[in-house]
């Protein structure tokens, strides 16, 4: 078979038409000129026709040159068994897909992974090709990783190979190829290679729902020209089940509180039965992967669990900081004794560990309300002031401060005792603002900052809707009405005649709890959590439902109307509550046990919140703190790397996080900020496909051969003869050269 790599090139073969339009244009350009003596001149016909035979030849001469050099730059190709009788050498691209999810931890009898197996394989290929074979090298994770693009360094590749991220998560094995794909067509050998290196299981593989996509991939892998050739590598031992493990469940925390301090919930799992129980369970306290332990105590000391598969929770245990940071919580399971010898009891590795990161930072808040001097202090902001303060108790965390209506747009421009300019701005029952306050509020906004708006009675209706300004003011939404009595009383919370709960008979409105998806409103769907249900809200603002590309309702009321709108304004955001947050107008918003929990969330929300625990593909970002330079900072990911950061607009970005694990930013101050990007919970079941299930597979993607060794893929028919193409052409312009002086010599 003969084949083109870049057929394109053809089109270059409408130069042959060059020669013989130059000789013709030639020809006219003659002149006869009469002589009368030529007239006994007479050549003979045999002349002439050598003549015409030595010009024709030479023009074909010409014409063939340019053909070959055309067909030496469309980088012909050969297939078949010819060329491998002829001996002819070959140059390919191959480019190794490593499977990087959780089941490659399987540990065998002498406690090595399939990530190890696989690592030794990938080296057996490298050494075995020669120096000008491109090589690259792809992760397949939940989304795939190109760890090295195309390269003859051979060296380079291997270096990554050492340095490859702990397994974790799934593997994504179409994308992983598609991606592999993409790779391989920026080679430039006529032999490509695409070796998929895994366990051989059938989750991810060949199940039902990857079989459709492999048929989904087999058509664009058709229409590449050569179309690369897919080996399937498979490592490891078999497994006829999954294997005996104990891991660690994803880790849950609860909201944070103004003392900085954070809950974890933790639970083990028991998956294919096995032997005994596990070591012990520890915490760790700002403890990544490689670095020394800091143990905050045993998770669990007395074991009492099922022998078969389940979930057992561990105790939960709050931990608490003393100043700004970030830090990384983790719960690790040893299954074994130091120094027990193997087979290993637990032979999957990826679960052993989880981590979850947190970051507290300083949270300035103004608090502003219109209370006059002879009000009741539980109306006003007064009762929001103790909360955000921890009860009157000294917090660095949330620092309030208040400041009257008149003095607001001073206390917005100026830092408080605490040296920081407010971050968030509340309103707690405002009656009105004048165009100074008005416009220093907008100002802020702008700016990035975050405004809470409660109202309740003492808010002027109208004042209020002239900063609405038709949806181009910073106000979300406008006030209708209010609505309501104040004095409705509380349903008894039993009635044998109406058997309905409490809150249903109740003719004061509550947050509907299946409404609560916002951000700041969502810790209060846990079952834990008594929740916004019980709120009563006798009298409130009926608020005009959101206008579409201006605010979002961020939940309910019973009455079907919005009980917190928001809007973005310039860099930061404005949240409208339809009623105060106080004893005002009969509501019981103090007495809840978890209204703490509610005036911190929305407190933070609207500081802007820093996301540490990302999905893969989500970017970091840091905001430096106030003593912090946001010119420049370091990080180090989950392989090893360090990498400098730049910031850009007072803030640090890090955009390549398809490798999940712990990353550590370090900032000026040798802080840590930690970052954690969450692989999928889920661990494949490392089951190993049966021989069916495997040529379902192939049958599928179409042309994947399974191999169990190397040498099958060393070998190939493909061969590269673009340089046969180019001797030609040496060949034919000496010939060209020659015949055109024997020309000249016999003339």
């Amino acid at each position: 078979m003969f084949g083109l790599l870049n057929p394109l090139m053809l089109a270059g073969l409408a130069v042959l038409a060059v020669p013989p339009l130059l000789h013709l244009l030639n020809r006219r350009r003659c002149e006869v000129v009469d002589w009368g003596a030529m007239r006994f001149l007479r050549q003979s016909t045999a002349s002439r026709r050598r003549v015409f035979f030595e010009d024709l030849l030479l023009l074909l001469l010409r014409m063939g040159l340019l053909a070959l050099l055309v067909l030496a730059l469309a980088a012909p190709f050969v297939a078949g068994g010819v060329a491998d009788r002829l001996g002819m050498g070959e140059e390919r691209d191959l480019v190794l897909v490593v499977d990087g999810s959780a089941a490659m931890s399987v540990r065998d009898d002498q406690g090595r992974t399939a990530r190890d197996a696989a690592a030794e394989r990938a080296e057996q290929l490298l050494d075995a090709l020669s120096p000008g074979d491109g090589v690259g090298l792809v992760l397949a994770r939940e989304k795939p990783v190109p760890l090295v693009d195309l390269t003859t360094d051979a060296a380079a590749v291997r270096e990554r190979l050492r340095r490859l991220p702990p397994p974790a998560g799934v593997a994504d094995w179409p994308a992983a190829v598609d991606a592999a794909r993409r790779v391989l067509r920026r080679g430039g050998h006529a032999r490509r290679d695409l070796v998929l290196i895994s366990d051989g299981r059938r989750d991810g593989w060949a199940d039902a729902d990857t079989l459709d996509r492999w048929k989904l991939l087999a058509a664009p892998l058709r229409a590449d020209r050569p179309r690369p050739r897919l080996w399937a590598l498979a490592v490891g031992p078999p497994h006829a089940g999954p294997p005996p493990s104990w891991g660690v469940a994803p880790l849950a925390t609860d909201p944070t509180s103004a003392r900085a301090a954070v809950t974890v919930h933790a639970a083990l799992t028991v998956s294919g039965r096995p032997e005994g129980q596990p070591y012990r369970v520890v915490r760790l306290v700002d403890a990544p992967p490689g670095t020394p332990r800091v143990e905050s105590g045993p998770a669990r000391n007395a074991w009492a669990l099922d022998r078969g598969e389940g979930t057992t929770d561990l105790p939960a245990f709050r931990q608490e900081f003393d100043g700004p940071g970030g830090h990384l919580l983790s719960v690790v399971v040893e299954p074994e004794a130091p120094g027990a010898a193997p087979p290993p009891r637990d032979r999957v590795g990826a679960d052993d560990r989880r981590d979850v990161a947190v970051l507290f930072r300083p949270l300035p808040v103004l608090l502003v309300d219109g209370l006059a001097p002879d009000g009741k202090p539980e109306e006003g902001s007064r009762p929001l002031y103790n909360v955000l303060a921890g009860d009157g108790r000294a917090s660095w965390m949330v620092r309030p401060r208040t400041a009257t209506p008149g003095g607001l747009a001073d206390a917005l421009s100026a830092a408080g005792a605490s040296g920081l300019r407010p971050r968030v701005l509340v309103l707690c029952d405002v009656p009105r603002l004048g165009d100074e306050q008005a416009a220093a509020v907008d100002r802020f906004v702008r700016g990035g900052g975050g405004v809470l708006v409660t109202v309740g009675p003492r808010t002027d209706r109208e004042a209020f809707n002239r900063l609405y300004r038709g949806g181009d003011g910073w106000l979300p939404a406008r006030l209708e009405e209010a609505v309501g009595d104040a004095n409705e009383p509380a349903p008894p919370v039993s009635d044998s005649a109406d058997p309905r709960p409490a809150e249903e008979r109740d003719r004061a409105a509550h947050p509907r709890p299946s409404s609560l998806n916002h951000p700041a409103l969502r810790p209060f769907k846990r079952a834990d959590f008594l929740g916004l249900g019980q709120m009563r809200l006798p009298r409130r603002w009926r608020l005009a439902a959101p206008e579409v590309g201006v605010a979002t309702a961020g939940g309910s009321l019973t009455d079907d109307t919005p009980f917190l709108i928001e809007r973005r304004h310039g860099r930061g955001r404005v949240l409208l509550c339809a009623a105060p947050l106080t004893a005002a107008w009969g509501g019981n918003a103090l007495s809840l046990p978890d209204f703490p929990v509610l005036a911190f969330e929305l407190v933070a929300y609207l500081a802007g919140r820093t996301e540490v625990n990302v999905e893969p593909g989500q970017p970091l970002v840091y905001e430096p703190l106030d003593d912090e330079d946001a010119g420049h900072a370091e990080l180090r990911t989950p392989d090893g790397a360090t990498h400098a950061l730049d910031g850009k607009d007072g803030v640090f970005t890090w955009p390549d996080t398809l490798i999940s694990g712990v990353y550590v930013l370090t900032t000026s101050r040798r802080r840590p900020v930690y970052f954690v990007v969450q692989p999928d919970a889920h661990v494949p079941d490392a089951t190993t496909a049966t021989a069916e299930e495997r040529r379902a597979a192939e049958e599928a993607v179409g042309g994947l051969e399974e191999v169990g060794e190397v040498r099958p893929i060393l070998a190939g028919p493909d061969r590269d003869v673009w340089w046969l193409f180019l001797l030609g052409v040496v060949a034919l312009l000496c010939a060209e050269v020659w015949w055109t002086r024997r020309i000249v010599r016999s003339r």
